[in-house]
């Protein structure tokens, strides 16, 4: 029965478990300790990276390729490009100049009749891109300068008729 007490005596003295200590880590920029595997410094909030340095005693331990890894400097650049694409309707503003010419020279039937179709054509095209405002515009001056062409060349033909 002694024997049996002290096997068991020595088994419960070599059954006790060898922890070790958990891996302490330090920010590579400002060196404050963090937790393992956290993304940010808590001290100075800059990203950990994926590797953050270790205290030197624990360097030494670990094995030379990732030592060389700790001692290599990166710097990552991030660039953001905004594509905010153009906020003009070209259509919608050639459409917009034409009408207002064919508004001035509606005098003149003949300029008049072309600019005024190119002007509401344009306009007209203008109206489905945005921004929508002087496409609208140049629709609304185009039928208001058709109307007075039609009375111009109405006034003409009831003159020649005499």
């Amino acid at each position: 029965m002694t024997e049996n007490n002290e096997l068991n005596e020595t088994a419960q003295v070599n059954e006790t478990p060898n922890q070790e200590q958990p891996k302490k880590a330090f920010c590579k920029h400002c060196g404050a300790e963090i937790e393992p595997g956290s993304a940010f410094c808590p001290a100075c909030g800059k990203p950990t990276g994926k590797s953050p340095i270790q205290q030197p005693d624990q360097q030494a331990q670990q094995p030379q390729q990732q030592f060389n890894n700790t001692n290599q400097t990166s710097t990552t650049t991030t660039v953001i490009v905004e594509n905010k694409g153009s906020h003009s309707n070209g259509l919608g503003t050639a459409g917009f100049v034409l009408s207002l010419i064919a508004f001035l020279v509606c005098w003149i039937p003949v300029i008049d009749f072309v600019v005024w179709f190119l002007g509401a054509l344009f306009s007209f095209i203008g109206i489905f891109k945005k921004p929508r405002g002087l496409a609208i515009a140049g629709l609304v001056i185009s039928f208001i300068g058709i109307i007075i062409l039609l009375a111009f060349f109405g006034a003409i033909i009831g003159l020649a008729s005499r």
